[in-house]
C-alpha cells in the first residue's frame, strides 16, 4: 500500500479516522492509533475518547445491573414470606408466592447479567 499523500512512498500505517495509508512523515500517532498528520489527529482523539468511554460504561451497566437484580431479589422475598403468611387464605397467599418466584428469579438472572457486563 502507498502513501495517499506521498504516492512514491509505502505506507506504515492506515489512519484511524479516515482510514487513508499513511507514510511515516504523515503518520502522527494518538494515543495507540494513528492519523494523518495535520489533518485528522483530533477525529481520532474523539474516536479514541468515544471507545473509552464506551468500556467505562460497560462497567457501569453491569453495577446498574447488579443492584437492580438485588432490589428485584429482595421483594421477591418480601413477596414470598408474606404469600406464605397468606397461605391458608387461599389463592392471595398462592399468587404472592409466585409472584415472589418470579421476582426472585428475575433477579438472579439480573445479576448474571450484571457479572457479565462488569467482566467486559
Amino acid at each position: 500500500m502507498r502513501c495517499f499523500y506521498h504516492r512514491d512512498v509505502e505506507a506504515v500505517a492506515i489512519c484511524k479516522s479516515c482510514a487513508h495509508g499513511v507514510c511515516p512523515d504523515c503518520c502522527a500517532e494518538v494515543g495507540t492509533s494513528a492519523a494523518c498528520r495535520n489533518r485528522c489527529e483530533d477525529d481520532v482523539a474523539a474516536l479514541n475518547e468515544i471507545i473509552q468511554r464506551n468500556k467505562t460504561s460497560f462497567q457501569k451497566a453491569g453495577g446498574a445491573y447488579f443492584r437492580s437484580g438485588l432490589l428485584l431479589m429482595v421483594m421477591g422475598v418480601g413477596f414470598l414470606l408474606f404469600g406464605l403468611s397468606l397461605r391458608n387464605a387461599g389463592s392471595p397467599g398462592v399468587f404472592l408466592m409466585v409472584m415472589g418466584g418470579l421476582f426472585v428469579v428475575y433477579g438472579i438472572s439480573q445479576i448474571v447479567t450484571g457479572r457479565r457486563f462488569a467482566a467486559k
